[in-house]
């Protein structure tokens, strides 16, 4: 008996789109395991403003200087999933954001930040959305806004 082994290659589109969803699948199961594996008890609030108030009373007048219109209406959002689907955002309970420093600021303590890039004051990550607005209202950020043209991971 003879085999004859040969070794298809993928094209170069399909394995790109294979590495992205894995990654993006590694990162949807980073962050279901750091906010506590899907348990029901609830996450402790260290800030000032309950999360959950603000984003009910939001209005958009507070964070227009700080967080992109688009942004505000996919975390404000009932239904984040489908608003962030239309306005063509890229979210799996996260979203990808530049997020701008002010000058000789530190990114704050205490956000689900996942950094994919640096530059300067500059910072690319992944945020939790229901995190975005109180992370928009910390003296630190100057502004958070949708990446023009995502840096590739």
């Amino acid at each position: 008996m003879s085999f004859t082994l040969t070794r298809v290659h993928p094209n170069r589109k399909a394995q790109i789109m294979n590495t992205r969803s894995l990654l993006l699948a590694l990162l949807g199961l980073l962050f279901w395991g750091l906010v506590g594996c899907g348990s029901n008890s609830k996450p402790t609030d260290t800030s000032t403003n309950n999360q959950n108030t603000s984003t009910a009373t939001a209005n958009w007048q507070d964070y227009q200087d700080k967080l992109q219109k688009p942004l505000f209406d996919v975390a404000t959002s009932t239904t984040p999933a489908e608003t962030a689907s239309r306005l063509k955002i890229d979210e799996h309970e996260v979203i990808r954001v530049v997020i701008e420093l002010k000058a000789g600021a530190a990114l704050p303590v205490g956000y689900l930040v996942l950094v994919e890039s640096r530059s300067e004051n500059q910072i690319q990550a992944w945020v939790r959305i229901d995190q975005l607005l109180e992370l928009s209202r910390q003296d630190a950020i100057q502004n958070i806004r949708i990446p023009a043209k995502p840096i590739p991971h």
